[in-house]
């Protein structure tokens, strides 16, 4: 089962990157360092590129692109990205919809990279592929139930809630429930919004705010719940920055789905 997000109804800042700090060296008054970060599934996760050939004796490991692009996704539906990566019908907002360029980036596209025509961004964070590890077995059947339910003809992001997966058993492949991994995201150069708001969307903690991530196959199913953790962090605390955010109807409707206890 699927759910939409509304697309946020507040205006989009975007700035050139030659305003940033740079991509090759610290700058004192900027953020850089790095996560170490846990994750563990609440749910069955499935990565099929790279769990498609193993066997039940091999470990496992999470591609950093996959990764990336969960994190990305939460700061897109938090209303930081124009939605370049946007899928379906109808199309967002002229305001999100318009493209990124080298003399107009939104906050998402500066911090995680873009390509516009001949010109490309790196980004300012790198998201690391897990450590291998042994993790329990289990397969699964693909179904087809649930897909395309709660609100596909609506406008806004496309969002999976947490929730048990009822699948029966199979032939995908997926490290069980409980199943833990570590990887590490280094991040250089974020001025104070930039840091609080990718610190939140990788971590999805803030205050009494306690979620779940999405990630992998069959997430419509009940798959891919996972916990992103930061043990030991010794870095900054999410800053206010974030509340402008956190206080719209979109966090508002994207927080109702990813609770998971």
């Amino acid at each position: 089962m699927s759910e939409r997000v509304r697309f946020t109804s507040e205006l989009l800042e975007r700035r050139p990157c030659a305003d940033e700090a740079g991509q090759e060296r610290r700058v004192k008054s900027r953020y850089s360092g790095a996560w170490i970060c846990a994750l563990e599934a609440l749910t069955p996760v499935c990565i099929q590129s790279a769990f498609a050939k193993l066997t039940d004796k091999d470990k496992a490991f999470l591609p950093g692109s996959s990764l990336r692009g969960m994190v990305r996704n939460v700061a897109e539906v938090l209303g930081a990205g124009c939605a370049e990566f946007h899928e379906g019908r109808p199309e967002p907002p002229e305001i999100l919809a318009t493209p990124c360029t080298e003399e107009a980036a939104c906050l998402v596209c500066r911090v995680f990279g873009f390509v516009h025509g001949d010109y490309s961004w790196a980004g300012e964070v790198r998201f690391h592929d897990t450590l291998s590890a042994a993790v329990p077995w289990v397969k699964f059947g693909l179904s087809r139930a649930g897909f395309g339910g709660g609100g596909d003809g609506e406008e806004g992001w496309r969002v999976f809630p947490h929730r048990l997966p009822k699948l029966p058993e199979g032939r995908i492949r997926c490290a069980a429930t409980g199943s833990k991994f570590q990887f590490r995201v280094d991040y250089l150069n974020l001025d104070a919004e930039e840091y609080g708001l990718v610190k939140f969307a990788l971590t999805l903690q803030h205050g009494e705010i306690d979620l779940c991530h999405k990630l992998g196959y069959q997430k419509a199913q009940g798959l891919g719940s996972v916990l992103i953790r930061t043990p030991n962090d010794k870095s900054a605390p999410i800053g206010p920055d974030i509340e402008r955010y956190l206080a719209t109807r979109s966090f508002a409707e994207f927080q109702g789905y990813r609770r998971y206890r």
